[in-house]
C-alpha cells in the first residue's frame, strides 16, 4: 500500500498538475512546464523502488509532454534538484527506517547539513529552473536536467543539430 501510494503521490500528482495547467498554455500559444523529478528516476537507489519508478515515469511523461505540446510553443522539462537541504532532509536523518535502510544517504545529508550547504543546492536549482521557464533551452523540452549539467553546451549542441 505505501508503494502504491508513493506512486500516487508522484506520477498522478504530476499527472494533475500538467491537466491543470497545459490547456490554458495550449489555449495562449505558449508556456513552462517544469517538474521536480530525482536522480532516482535515472539510476536504481535500493529501498527507493516506489519512488524512483514513480520518478522515471514522471520523466518519461515530461519528455512526452515536450513532444507534443511543442507544436504549441509549450515547452517541458524534468528538473532533479540534486541535493537540497529541507525540512524534509531533517526528517529523513532522524527516521530510524532511513537509518537501517539507507545508512549512506542519512550520512550525505548529514555531511550537507555539517557543510552548511542548506542555501547552496537551493541556489543553483532555483538558477536552473529561471533558465528553462524563461525560454533559454526550448529547443531542448521534453529532457531532464540537474544543477550538475551544463545546460550552455546542451544548448550549443542542440542548435548545430538544427
Amino acid at each position: 500500500e505505501q508503494w502504491w501510494y508513493t506512486e500516487e503521490t508522484h506520477l498522478r500528482g504530476a499527472f494533475l498538475y500538467i491537466n491543470q495547467l497545459v490547456p490554458g498554455m495550449i489555449e495562449r500559444g505558449s508556456g513552462h512546464v517544469l517538474t521536480m523529478v530525482s536522480g532516482a528516476g535515472v539510476r536504481p537507489v535500493p529501498y527507493f523502488s516506489g519512488y524512483g519508478v514513480a520518478k522515471a515515469a514522471q520523466i518519461r511523461l515530461m519528455e512526452i509532454l515536450g513532444l507534443e505540446a511543442k507544436a504549441n510553443n509549450v515547452f517541458a522539462f524534468a528538473v532533479s534538484p540534486g541535493l537540497v537541504y529541507t525540512e524534509l532532509a531533517e526528517s529523513t536523518i532522524n527516521d530510524a527506517g532511513a537509518q537501517k535502510w539507507m545508512p549512506q544517504f542519512v550520512e550525505r545529508l548529514k555531511e550537507a547539513r555539517n557543510a552548511g550547504e542548506e542555501e547552496q543546492g537551493l541556489a543553483l536549482v532555483s538558477e536552473l529552473c529561471v533558465r528553462l521557464a524563461c525560454g533559454d533551452a526550448d529547443l531542448l523540452t521534453g529532457q531532464h536536467f540537474s544543477p550538475a549539467d551544463n545546460l550552455d553546451e546542451h544548448i550549443e549542441k542542440a542548435k548545430q543539430s538544427v
